[in-house]
């Protein structure tokens, strides 16, 4: 067992990223033309002429993308990439995507686990026949600043997750501006892992920016993978013990760690509860996120890092010659403290408000976000329903005759465990990832289905 420092434990626990090869991010060639930033047509009120100029087609799918300037003064720029639904896109519900990290970009989860394709190195894009595009208005996020595609020109990366809420806000109120027929939707913030801080944060800083804006979110509820949300409770010892990766003297190792850690977090000693935290040792595991991925299927996740870097690419999503960075080093490092507080008690105002479907899912082969990390919040939680949430049933759910998790629900909210998947639950089990999505957005609160 080894005790990691802060940095390192960010690359190796928070940052979905740490499997690939550092080169998979490098910026290796020069490409001389500009990146498209549709903020100053947005201000002009040229509406059209910004849809026009952000129009493109990837893979025979007609999409949107550019950037959003969310900071002026420090140039911080958000790369957005836009996918109409291919039945009634006016009318249906719109999605926010964002992946973890903190640092990772949000193509992982375009190109790897609800975009229109997947990309094989061996056949380049292959179609998704569980994409969340068809019936739903995607948007695939890179954030904060320093991620993925996303900059900042003056160093002015975010410390906490007010600042990244409130860049990302920016970046919302400027898509509905440029799709104002978009604005009556249905509108849901997915994600997976660390984006267990962020979505929570981001759903209460729009519902209090909805009480005084004229421009009005119509947030219905969020939904979450292998939600990151309190270090507290992740604690992946116990699977890794009863699934025999650790050995008992290991498991106990972590847990006299974790109880220190614990012992920081309650005294709000977030820089101590960093230089103590370790992550127990997996024992030739390729990848903590699924513990059925070998090597080759590690690895090949990531392909589509070849084509996005690709000049031709970067010409049809007009990012120009902005870098492509995981941002790992330094949008981590930025965000280290942040990782450390809980983001339960923002959990907690999304269910009193009784206003939100509020959803998680987890992958039960995850050693990173297990499940039990996420029952340990949401049983935690003091609010209305607590009581009837800590008695409901964990019901079986079938997709297709097939069982494929177990469901409780209390109140407006929902947990579901998803059978035979990982971290990356659309990825290992696309057409029950795509069940639940449906079945979540066409809940509201108090009405489950």
């Amino acid at each position: 067992m080894v005790v990691h420092n802060s940095k390192v434990l960010l690359q190796l626990v928070f940052v979905i990223v740490v499997f690939l090869p550092i080169t998979v991010f490098a910026y290796d060639y020069y490409y001389d033309q500009k990146p498209l930033f549709l903020t100053p047509y947005l201000k002009a009120g040229k509406i059209c002429q910004a849809q026009q100029l952000a129009q493109t087609k990837v893979g025979g799918r007609t999409s949107y993308s550019g950037y959003f300037t969310t900071e002026e003064s420090c140039g911080n720029n958000l790369f957005l990439w836009f996918f109409p639904a291919q039945n009634d896109w006016d009318s249906a519900p719109v999605l926010l995507w964002l992946n973890g990290g903190p640092g990772s970009t949000s193509m992982i989860g375009l190109f790897t686990e609800i975009g229109p394709w997947n990309y094989c190195k061996s056949a380049g894009l292959v179609d998704n026949p569980y994409t969340w595009t068809t019936d739903h208005n995607v948007i695939f996020l890179d954030q904060p600043v320093g991620t993925g595609f996303s900059f900042t020109e003056k160093g002015c990366y975010a410390n906490n997750l007010t600042e990244v809420s409130r860049n990302i806000y920016s970046a919302l109120i400027q898509f509905f501006n440029m799709f104002p027929n978009l604005r009556k939707n249905v509108f849901f913030i997915t994600g997976e892992s660390f984006a267990g801080h962020y979505i929570p944060a981001l759903a209460v800083e729009i519902h209090e920016k909805n009480l005084v804006s004229d421009l009005k979110i119509n947030l219905v509820g969020i939904l979450v993978g292998n939600a990151y949300i309190d270090t507290a409770c992740v604690d992946p010892s116990d699977l890794e013990f009863e699934l025999g990766i650790i050995d008992e003297r290991r498991r106990e190792e972590f847990k006299e760690f974790q109880a220190k850690v614990n012992i920081a977090l309650k005294n709000e000693n977030y820089t101590a509860a960093a230089n103590v935290h370790i992550t127990p040792d997996t024992s030739g595991l390729t990848n903590a996120y699924n513990i059925l991925y070998d090597e080759d299927r590690s690895n090949s996740l990531f392909d589509f890092t070849t084509f996005i870097k690709d000049i031709k690419t970067r010409n049809l999503i007009h990012v120009g010659y902005t870098p492509f960075d995981s941002g790992t080093a330094v949008v981590g490092l930025k965000l280290q403290v942040e990782v450390y507080k809980s983001q339960a008690h923002s959990v907690e105002f999304l269910l009193q408000t009784r206003q939100y479907v509020v959803g998680f899912y987890t992958g039960q082969l995850d050693t990173v976000v297990p499940v039990s990390s996420v029952s340990c919040v949401l049983r935690s939680l003091v609010w209305e329903g607590s009581a009837e949430f800590l008695n409901s049933n964990h019901t079986p759910w079938r997709v297709s005759g097939r069982l494929a998790g177990w469901i409780n629900t209390a109140g407006n909210l929902l947990n579901i465990v998803v059978r035979a998947a990982g971290h990356f639950v659309p990825t290992d089990q696309g057409q029950a990832a795509l069940n639940m999505l449906k079945t979540v957005v066409s809940s509201r609160p108090g009405n489950l289905t």
